[in-house]
């Protein structure tokens, strides 16, 4: 059968289902041309055709399902020319299909649903002037990480990129930006917003659900109209960072939607669009530093060839990582441990990434390979125009995640810091920075990725009340308490409204890794609700839900906690005080990070008939922790410590001298926080992880 197809006509038409169900045909090329027209379904259902190519045309049209179904595709090629149409279903279902760059046409037009179904694309960049992507374009395209558009006119139609768990970066260049309902929403691993349009619209609801936004960086001093107040969710407009120009404020201060958001700051930060490659630069030399980290890199990241025959970067992947190194005017700092050291923590990276084997969102194996590569640069990256006193303190280009304190490092050329010269074995100067070679890696997974999960519990929506039970927020700047004392400046009460019902309340927890973690819950004085009245200890149980190997949830918890102090499993919570409860250790089979969340925390009150006027169903709920364990060898300075233990003092063990005291990161302590785990350390050799009463 027909195997590859090719023309060098200045005008070319195929009509529709030409070829269609041609399954031994694997590539296909035109040359530049006047017009080129692929008919409906003229290729649709070539499950081998593996690439397509479009040379430069001055009119390219590519019409419904043309390639639909063309399972093997990987590679599609559109040159520059004056208009491209892409019309409804033309790629849709081309599973294999992972990057799509679209080159610098006059107009690029995308109908609706043209890439959904695309599950194993990846990025997405373009250069056209002109932009206009239709509903659903990319529905589906659940492996869909970051999205780069170019200066001109950009058109997002509702629902366009709607659902994509995985997409963690947006960036849109200056001139007229449009984003209809949808656009955006449920994109729950978005962190990063770049709007530099200086016209346009974002609808209500954009960005419904994205409640993961951390930065967004708006380069125009005229901000873009928003059409309603809820363009964005309400977790957004409270916790994430909103950067404008300096001289701005005021207008966006006062602008519909923009006006909601609690922090705004002068210091965009954008990243940049314009890349291009330098002589000489950090990345060129990492080629010969460290092989394996280039090789990555360029796996994930774009070349793209100009007219005039230059070639540019399309910087994706380090664009999720905060570091357009590419750019002619960047300085940069770059850690570079020995190629075999970033292959052993690149595969030590592995066990926390394990999706279970039918995670259809993003791939199992596909996911667990990439993040284990991409946490193992996080850190590594510093931007010098970010820092402006290196020699105190270094924040790395993760930092726009927004994780402080998480990704600073202090001090880092004294003895122990990151940058500490006994570690460094040669400094290459470049044209855009300085490239650090070291034989090991300056920090552990705990500085770079295996962070604390936190849920405020303030953040969680019930607002309600049905069946027996009650839950209800409040804001915390209403009560008499401290603010310094809570984590996010609010709380949760909640309770049964049935002197029989028991109280149950499900939390689920984000972005967990497949590895170990202490749970504790952070609860607040029950007497805030009742100051005027005696109110009782809350008596609580605790047990854990996980997604099995095939992704279901189980019909009974995988983990019921015991309480340490008696070994039963009833937890008392303090009426009148803070109290953080160590709730007990949990070994997670799978990772859930930029994906469905799989681990659900359930608390249920306990109070029997005869305990009512001892104990209450009721609680004042502040947060929840999943705290990382730092338990293996690569990792932790302690080894082999028996599980938590209880204690109301630090003192030593008959028989042995109290050395220490340390967090679990390793920092020595001189006094503890009570409700803390922290690590003693004696005289006989051995440690001890303890909760501090």
């Amino acid at each position: 059968g027909l195997k590859t197809l090719s023309s060098a006509a200045s005008s070319v038409d195929i009509g529709a289902q030409a070829f269609s169900g041609c399954n031994a045909l694997s590539s296909v090329a035109f040359a530049d041309g006047d017009a080129l027209g692929i008919q409906s379904k003229a290729f649709q259902g070539c499950t081998a055709l593996k690439s397509v190519a479009f040379g430069d045309a001055d009119s390219l049209g590519i019409y419904d399902y043309a390639f639909q179904g063309c399972t093997a595709l990987s590679s599609v090629t559109l040159g520059n020319g004056n208009t491209v149409h892409i019309t409804n279903y033309a790629f849709a279902d081309c599973s294999s299909l992972s990057s799509l760059t679209l080159g610098a046409s006059d107009h690029i037009g995308i109908g609706g649903y043209a890439f959904s179904g695309c599950t194993g694309l990846k990025t997405l960049s373009s250069a056209a002037s002109s932009v206009d992507i239709g509903a659903q374009a990319f529905s589906g395209c659940k492996a869909l990480r970051s999205v780069l558009i170019g200066n001109g006119t950009v058109s997002i139609g509702k629902g366009a990129f709607s659902g994509l768990i995985a997409l963690t970066t947006v960036s849109i260049g200056s001139g007229s930006t449009t984003i209809a309902t949808d656009a955006f929403a449920d994109c729950t691993a978005l962190a990063t917003l770049t709007l530099q349009g200086t016209s346009g619209s974002i609808a209500g609801k954009a960005f419904a659900g994205s409640t993961s936004l951390a930065n967004i960086h708006c380069t125009s001093a005229s901000p873009i109209e928003c059409e309603r107040g809820d363009a964005f969710p309400t977790a957004v407009y409270k916790c994430a960072a909103l950067h404008v120009p300096s001289g701005s404020e005021q207008a966006y201060a006062s602008a519909t939607a923009w006006e909601e958001f609690a922090q705004l700051t002068t210091d965009t930060m954008a990243i940049s669009l314009s890349l291009t490659d330098v002589d000489g630069s950090i990345y060129a030399q990492l080629a010969e530093a460290c092989p394996t980290a280039y090789m990555f890199l360029s796996w994930y990241d774009q070349w793209k060839k100009q007219a005039n025959g230059t070639t540019l970067h399309e910087n994706l992947e380090l664009a999720t990582l905060g570091a357009p190194i590419y750019s002619a005017a960047s300085q940069y700092l770059m850690l570079c441990p020995s190629d075999e050291a970033y292959q052993q923590r690149a595969d030590h990276n592995k066990q926390y990434f394990r999706y279970n084997e039918n995670n259809e969102d993003l791939g199992a194996m596909l996911s667990q390979d990439y993040y284990a590569h991409h946490f193992a640069l996080a850190d590594l990256l510093f931007d010098l125009q970010r820092n402006a006193s290196p020699q105190d303190s270094l924040t790395s280009s993760a930092a726009l995640r927004n994780e402080w304190p998480h990704h600073v490092y202090y001090q880092p050329y004294a003895t122990g810091g990151i940058l500490d010269p006994t570690t460094i074995t040669q400094q290459v100067e470049c044209s855009n920075g300085t490239l650090c070679l070291m034989e090991e890696y300056p920090h552990t997974i705990y500085d770079a990725f295996f962070h604390e999960i936190k849920v405020e519990a303030e953040d969680l929506g019930y607002i309600e009340e049905n069946y027996n039970w009650y839950v209800y927020t409040t804001d915390y700047a209403a009560c008499a308490l401290s603010a310094d004392s809570v984590s996010g400046g609010g709380y949760l009460h909640f309770g049964s409204t049935s002197k029989t019902g028991q109280t149950s309340l499900g939390i689920t927890i984000p972005n967990t890794l497949s590895g170990t973690y202490d749970v504790y819950v952070r609860t607040l004085p029950l007497a805030l609700a009742y100051p005027d009245s005696t109110v009782l200890p809350s008596q609580y149980r605790f047990s854990l839900f996980e997604r099995d190997s095939l992704g279901d949830w189980p019909t009974s918890s995988t983990t019921s906690f015991k309480n340490p102090e008696d070994s039963t499993r009833n937890y008392l919570v303090d009426a009148y005080s803070i109290d953080t409860i160590y709730v007990g250790t949990v070994d997670l089979s799978y990772c859930y990070y930029a994906t469905d969340p799989g681990v659900v925390l359930q608390m249920n009150s306990y109070v029997t008939t005869s305990q009512r006027s001892k104990y209450s169903k009721e609680l004042c709920l502040d947060c929840v922790l999943f705290v990382p364990v730092e338990g293996d060898e690569d990792d932790s300075p302690y080894t082999a410590i028996e599980d938590v233990t209880t204690r109301d003092t630090l003192g030593s063990d008959a028989g042995t001298t109290l050395l220490g005291c340390y967090a679990l990161s390793g920092q020595r302590l001189a006094a503890p926080v009570p409700g803390t785990v922290c690590i003693l350390r004696y005289s006989d050799g051995t440690a001890r992880k303890v909760l501090v009463k």
